[in-house]
């Protein structure tokens, strides 16, 4: 699901033809509201926080997978929008009815392109597959195995994927 919600940029200062709005500004307050890039949707932080609640609820969820948010912020330097995402995940895990218990997983965004590939064969073609799909919404990324292989950041990230408790203590 594609809530297209603006770039946030990567310490949350957004972008101009976004109005600079981000979800950092959203999840502390500094914005009340932030609307989606094709301006069909605007949400509170707390109406975000509940439609995140309810997609988790309508695919009676197990687990939840998201972005680190709280653990991997401390120690590694993120993208502002995966820090908040991961911290607005754990919200509507916290205030959703039969949510609560579920287990969660954090992955680990940007920091990982440094550390050995752990993703291959199968997986890595699935995980592929769900990012080309996402590219056709986001022009600043690869949208084909070529093109990744021509840039060595997003190239490396297909290869890679490390949850918090993966992630190599230094």
């Amino acid at each position: 699901i594609f809530l297209r919600l603006p770039d946030g940029n990567i310490h949350g200062q957004g972008f101009g033809d976004s109005g600079y709005e981000s979800l950092r500004s959203l999840e502390t307050g500094q914005s009340p509201v932030l609307t989606s890039v094709d301006l069909q949707s605007s949400y509170t932080r707390d109406q975000l926080t509940s439609a995140l609640g309810d997609i988790i609820s309508a695919y009676n969820a197990n687990e939840i997978r998201t972005q680190a948010g709280y653990d991997a912020s401390m120690r590694f330097h993120d993208h502002s929008d995966h820090m908040a995402v991961g911290r607005l995940v754990d919200s509507a895990r916290k205030q959703s009815p039969g949510l609560a218990a579920l287990p969660i997983k954090y992955y680990i965004g940007y920091p990982i392109h440094t550390l050995p590939p752990n993703v291959s064969d199968q997986d890595l073609a699935d995980k592929s597959a769900a990012f080309y799909s996402y590219a056709q919404y986001d022009g600043a990324v690869c949208r084909s195995q070529e093109q990744c292989n021509q840039d060595a950041a997003l190239g490396a990230y297909l290869e890679r994927m490390y949850t918090t408790e993966s992630m190599p203590q230094n």
